[in-house]
């Protein structure tokens, strides 16, 4: 998909509707963002628990992530990738909350948001009960 050609407006709901019926790990991430790679990188043998699960693993970058860098990166990141406009990146960013990298966000299987966190997300995210996950724990409850 060439998501260069689609209004910012609609691009969250093209690049997320063919994955409706999965629930969606969206990453929101830079090239030359440290803590997005650590996380990247410590997330990997998590991954390997939702193989053939309904999990989609989605990574969005802006075009402040180098295109030739971002394209060396990806083959090694396990999911979906895109590389969004500015414009794009802008619309989106304020459309979610999103105030830096790494951000993430969790969508349900019926396409509604459920979640989102600015910051690693080796941190829990919810504490009830007595329970604490982290947000990859939290993938698995959905």
């Amino acid at each position: 998909m060439n998501i260069a050609e689609i209004p910012a407006e609609e691009l969250f709901n093209a690049i997320t509707t063919p994955y409706r019926g999965k629930v969606v790990f969206i990453d929101f991430w830079a090239t030359w963002c440290g803590p997005c790679k650590a996380a990247m990188k410590q997330s990997e043998p998590v991954k390997k628990d939702f193989v053939g699960k309904d999990v989609v693993f989605l990574y969005l970058a802006g075009e402040n992530s180098p295109k030739g860098t971002w394209e060396q990166m990806i083959p090694d990141i396990k999911g979906e990738h895109y590389r969004m406009t500015d414009a794009q990146w802008t619309y989106i960013c304020n459309k979610f909350g999103v105030q830096g990298v790494p951000s993430y966000m969790v969508i349900a299987k019926d396409g509604t948001p459920k979640h989102f966190q600015v910051g690693f997300m080796a941190h829990p995210i919810f504490h009830g009960g007595g329970t604490s996950f982290t947000f990859l724990e939290y993938l698995s409850l959905l």
